[in-house]
């Protein structure tokens, strides 16, 4: 009769199962999981996002896309899988945006458009055409690092109309989740409050 290190009997045949237990996680996936738990799972996606940034590895809009902005968005409660709450490449007008958020009616309530990073610059026209034919209230320019957000509808020029510019590696986690919560989570957005938000917002930053 074999005995596994928990003194249990085990046949002869069988695998020794109970050595299992033994297993302990190499240091840093152990520091991982723990600031995980810490952090909160936003504020953790957010962190990891900002090491990749500095280690240069999104290297297309693609990767952005895929890496940086259907995370975040899938964290913030939409279901990326979902075609009532989120369509990717959005037809509209002369063109596709990158992501449109849909209200109630799959009527489209936020578009997001992606770049590389550090191309985002002097790009705001493409995103305010797209929003202009299709009465979008809220619009984000973004490359992953730099997210800008805008009000399309108001007047004056795309700097004037920007309401907020946030820098994902120049604010603390928790910072920037309040951010991309009060404008793009999925309960302020289709209940209104994040456009009620973002118009008051607005005009305090304008005096």
């Amino acid at each position: 009769m074999r005995v596994c290190p928990a003194g249990l009997p085990v046949k002869a045949h069988a695998p020794v199962i109970c050595q299992v237990s033994n297993i302990r996680l190499r240091p840093s996936l152990r520091e991982a999981h723990r600031a995980t738990r810490e952090l909160g799972s936003m504020q953790a996606l957010i962190a990891d996002i900002r090491a990749r940034l500095a280690q240069g590895a999104y290297v297309n809009e693609a990767a952005v896309s895929h890496g940086i902005v259907t995370p975040i968005l899938n964290a913030l409660g939409w279901n990326s899988a979902d075609p009532d709450q989120l369509v990717p490449e959005y037809s509209a007008g002369r063109g596709r945006v990158d992501f449109a958020l849909l209200g109630r009616g799959r009527k489209p309530v936020v578009f997001i458009e992606v770049k590389g990073v550090g191309l985002a610059v002097d790009a705001e026209q493409q995103v305010f055409e797209y929003a202009f034919h299709q009465g979008v209230r809220l619009c984000v320019l973004t490359d992953g690092r730099e997210w800008s957000f805008f009000l399309p509808a108001g007047l004056g020029k795309y700097e004037e109309r920007r309401l907020y510019r946030l820098q994902l590696d120049d604010r603390e986690p928790a910072e920037c989740e309040a951010i991309l919560d009060r404008y793009l989570g999925q309960a302020p957005v289709r209940s209104g409050q994040a456009f009620a938000d973002a118009h008051a917002d607005h005009e305090n930053t304008l005096g």
